[in-house]
């Protein structure tokens, strides 16, 4: 194993312990448990190893013939909350037991992390798709890149870069706060509001239309300002 590989799986390693959900995982090559984590010792990592490679066989088995090569990727429910998953990359097996929630969107991670096919942020290139994020609603460690929990569904889609700390969505986006359509709408209605009614009241009391007029300028602008800069904040994800 080369000092990159080593690399990688200790990095997948690391993702799956800290996330919640996971129950069990083995990495294997060739049939062997490599890496295998959540208090599994060695025979227990084997035993698991050779329940995915029968899987493995019995869908090549079941489908060839029907001229159907077999699935690399297999899902077996144990029951209404917990799966089995086992994904066959080229010589490695990875197999992941938990929560049905959250262990499909982990075995997509790994798959694009070994593939490359890695998200990063766009302002520091800081690596996110091994990262563990922490729903603020429910608690719960999940992958950096889900746009919503899957334990609460709360949405999580714009969130901090644990590196550089800007805001950007699961995705890589960049993210900007900026001025909703509404709110523009709203601050120049009520300044106009506000402009007519303060100059009304100035003439009335001043008995003089230049008086009026200034004074209601002023209160319409700052009126205006006010609103514009309290109200209608909102996250723009960029394309």
């Amino acid at each position: 194993m080369s000092r990159e590989e080593h690399e990688d799986l200790n990095k997948i390693q690391s993702f799956l312990s800290n996330l919640d959900g996971i129950q069990v995982f083995v990495i294997s090559r060739d049939g062997f448990p490599i890496i295998f984590g959540r208090e599994l010792d060695q025979e227990s990592a084997e035993a698991y190893t050779a329940l995915s490679v029968d899987l493995i066989l019995a869908s090549q088995e079941a489908l060839k013939d029907i001229n159907e090569h077999g699935s690399k990727n297999i899902i077996v429910e144990l029951d209404k909350n917990v799966v089995i998953n086992v994904h066959q990359l080229n010589s490695i097996l990875l197999t992941i037991k938990g929560d049905r929630r959250i262990v499909p969107i982990t075995d997509k991670n790994i798959l694009n992390y070994i593939n490359k096919n890695n998200i990063k942020c766009p302002y520091c290139g800081y690596e996110l798709t091994l990262e563990v994020y922490k729903c603020p609603k429910c608690g719960k460690r999940i992958p950096f890149t889900s746009s919503t929990c899957p334990y609460c569904g709360y949405n999580v889609n714009i969130k901090q870069c644990p590196k550089c700390k800007k805001l950007i969505s699961s995705d890589g986006r960049k993210v900007k706060l900026v001025r909703s359509r509404e709110a523009r709408e709203l601050s120049i209605l009520e300044g106009l509001t506000a402009a007519v009614a303060t100059g009304a009241v100035s003439f009335i009391l001043s008995n003089s239309v230049p008086i009026g007029a200034i004074t209601g300028l002023i209160a319409g602008g700052i009126v205006a300002y006010l609103i514009y800069s309290r109200a209608g904040l909102e996250y723009k994800i960029e394309d």
